[in-house]
Formats: C-alpha cells, structure tokens, sequence
C-alpha cells in the first residue's frame, strides 16, 4: 500500500470517527469503541463456544429460548462450563449482534448507544480474560521465536548437504 494511500484512508477512517462521535470528546470516543471491540470480541467467542456444546443437541446457542424451563436448565448448564473455560457467560440476548439488532431497529445514532445496558464481566472474570489474553500473546511470541529458529537450522541443514 502506497503512503498516499494510507493517509488518504487515515482521513477517510478519522472523517467517519468525527460523524460518529457527533459531540463526544474524541478520549471519550474511544473508551467506547474499545468498549465495544472487546465486548465483540467476548460476544463472538461465547457464542463460538456455547454452538460447539450445543453441537450434538442440533441447536445454536440464539435458538434457545429464555424464557421457558428446558432453555433455563441449558443455559445454566453453558453457564458453569463457560466461567470454568472462558471466565465469563454472557446470555444470547447479551451477545453484541443482538445489541447490533436492536440498535439498527432504532435507527440509533452514537447518542443512543448511550442508553444500552453492556453487561460487563466482573473485576475477577476481567482480570482472568487479561491473564488468558496475555499468555496467549506469549505463546504467539514463543511459537513465532520457534518457527524462525526451525527455518534457520533448516537454511543451516540445506547448505551442509550441498556443501
């Protein structure tokens, strides 16, 4: 990518945050959109998560129904796995699409974000998800470490054989 380009979308990318944010402070702007990218995130993943277990069954997690017994006893049952495994349980109604769902059905504009109700993990599930997060990043760093070293020593075996 051209540095043309890149600053041709920068602007672009900085022009649709000003429309979003409407009178918002720009720090105050993006305590909300991080807000929002990481609750996608745990939206994303639990939803991920609960399909799998609900695999067998021939269900999706957005097809259980709330509001009946059978659909309480399951989602408790993805409720006490979920907090062992993830460190967190959001409902299907809690998940960001819905919230995405809603918000279009209002025609909302970034004022009305305002008046949704995110449920936020605990401190304790908060900090659980950064200490999975950052061991992650770890891991990432150790297998790319890994992955350099192994193409080095194969460079090293390639140019012993044709020596």
């Amino acid at each position: 990518m051209s540095e043309d380009h890149k600053k041709n979308l920068q602007s672009r990318l900085r022009d649709i945050a000003n429309t979003l944010r409407g009178k918002m402070g720009a720090d105050e702007f993006r305590d909300y959109i991080l807000g929002f990218i990481f609750y996608k995130y745990l939206s994303e993943r639990m939803n991920l998560f609960a399909d799998e277990i609900l695999q067998n069954d021939g269900l999706t997690f957005d097809q259980i129904d709330e509001n009946t017994a059978e659909g309480q006893a399951m989602l408790t049952a993805i409720q006490e796995e979920s907090i062992g495994r993830l460190g967190y349980f959001l409902k299907p109604t809690e998940l960001f699409h819905k919230l995405a769902e809603k918000g279009a059905r209002m025609e909302s504009n970034f004022q009305s974000i305002r008046l949704f109700k995110i449920p936020k993990p605990s401190l304790a599930e908060q900090t659980k998800i950064a200490d999975f997060l950052t061991a992650l990043d770890r891991k990432i760093e150790t297998v790319a470490t890994q992955i350099t070293e192994t193409q080095t020593f194969k460079r090293g075996l390639l140019q012993q054989m044709f020596v």
